[in-house]
């Protein structure tokens, strides 16, 4: 997971300094997944937080 320029550790370093962060991990290659279609995952907890503002209870892995 992680991509050459934004590797999965510099993510969990970033969402560590925020206490009410919620961090979603995807499993595969690829930038500019959500709204895409290659993860109907990442699209379903996207639109939640976009429309909603709906934040997961805890840390979620999607896969492509």
């Amino acid at each position: 997971m992680g991509g050459l320029y934004s590797p999965e550790s510099w993510s969990r370093i970033i969402a560590g300094l925020q206490d009410d962060s919620t961090l979603l991990t995807v499993e595969g290659d690829g930038h500019a997944v959500v709204s895409s279609g290659a993860s109907p995952c990442v699209d379903e907890i996207a639109t939640a937080y976009l429309i909603d503002l709906a934040l997961p209870e805890s840390e979620l892995s999607c896969t492509l």
